[in-house]
């Protein structure tokens, strides 16, 4: 698990995962950012997440995952900005 601060305010444990693809809409490309995190934390509202490695703004979660057998949660969201850190 890594350190995970969730916009800019508080730090959790998690695991994120970020995609970055290029998609082609016709007359004119686009780059979509996709991601997942996974942590034992239920969050109201997510806007930013942030590790040692990246950053991503405008996060807005689509879908939220439980299980019976866990308390992890998995979060998975569209962004409008991933920065890669170094």
């Amino acid at each position: 698990m890594a350190r995970v601060r969730v916009n800019n305010e508080f730090d959790i444990e998690g695991k994120i995962t970020v995609e970055r693809m290029l998609r082609d809409e016709g007359n004119y490309e686009r780059l979509i950012i996709e991601g997942a995190l996974l942590t034992d934390q239920y969050i109201e509202e997510i806007f930013s997440l942030e590790t040692d490695r990246f950053k991503i703004d405008g996060v807005k979660v689509f879908h939220e995952s439980f299980g019976s057998e866990s308390d992890e949660i998995l979060y998975t969201f569209n962004a409008n900005d991933f920065i890669l850190k170094g």
